[in-house]
């Protein structure tokens, strides 16, 4: 709960409506911030409450953040940027119309994708490469193909491996393969593309965790991975793009080895 109303009486009249501010998150705490689609604004994706224990996600986060605090920019071109105490409302768009959130300005240069944290200081989040980490090997791509197939057996045209890098997703402990991918097929009466995310558990073969296919322009972009609870397993800031719309949100690996949606923003014309 954000704020509550607390009513108090008032000389015989009718109770004056008080607003309760929410109460600061306790020393220990985290927020992610991602930067929208207003340049220089950032909205939250979710904090962690180190006293509560608890994942938090929505407007809650932001207004808990102390006025005038400075977070740390995780830009692809290690930028660095500071939040002003100014809260800016901030209309998006979702499928099923809009959705107002708050948002707050940041000084300096924030690309669209960026992500930042709170504090400035927290190791809690890291920037995607946005290339692929090493070559590829054929048995590899072999490997990646099969798994694509096995997804989807219509898509057709030439892979190509957008970012591709090794990290603890489960928290296991043991390096996983993430890969990100896109298959343009120019055959098709319309143009359609493939675009997913891919996996490899530990020495196991790549399979898809999350993909769209048939939708013109899509693609997939990592932007970051976190950890805000500490548990070791990965968030990851998912930047799902396609002509008419976009998706920025935050998704976390299930115990399932699965990706859940935790939180996010969009638009779908």
């Amino acid at each position: 709960m954000i704020a509550a109303l607390l009513l108090a009486g008032c000389g015989g009249g009718k109770p004056a409506p008080r607003v309760q501010a929410a109460p600061p998150l306790p020393a220990g705490s985290t927020v992610l911030l991602v930067r929208g689609p207003a340049d220089g604004l950032l909205v939250a994706l979710a904090c962690w409450d180190a006293k509560a224990e608890q994942l938090w996600t929505g407007d809650g986060c932001l207004l808990r953040m102390p006025l005038g605090a400075a977070v740390a920019v995780l830009g692809s071109g290690g930028t660095a940027a500071s939040a002003t105490a100014e809260r800016t409302p901030l209309t998006v768009c979702q499928s099923d119309g809009t959705q107002n959130v708050n948002a707050l300005r940041a000084s300096g240069v924030v690309d669209r994708g960026d992500v930042a944290v709170w504090p400035a200081a927290a190791a809690v989040a890291r920037r995607a490469p946005v290339d692929p980490e090493w070559e590829t090997s054929e048995a590899e791509d072999s490997a990646l193909v099969d798994a694509v197939a096995a997804a989807d057996a219509t898509v057709a045209g030439e892979m190509v491996i957008q970012q591709a890098f090794r990290v603890d997703l489960d928290g296991d402990r043991q390096p996983d393969k993430l890969y990100v991918v896109a298959v343009d097929d120019d055959t098709a009466a319309i143009p359609r593309r493939f675009s997913g995310l891919l996996v490899a558990w530990g020495a196991g073969k790549p399979r898809v965790l999350a993909a769209h296919g048939g939708t013109p322009g899509l693609e997939h972009r990592i932007s970051a991975l976190s950890d805000l609870d500490g548990d070791g397993k990965r968030e990851l800031v998912i930047d799902e793009r396609w002509n008419d719309g976009y998706d920025l949100a935050l998704w976390r690996v299930t115990p399932a080895r699965a990706l859940e949606r935790v939180s996010g923003f969009g638009c779908d014309r």
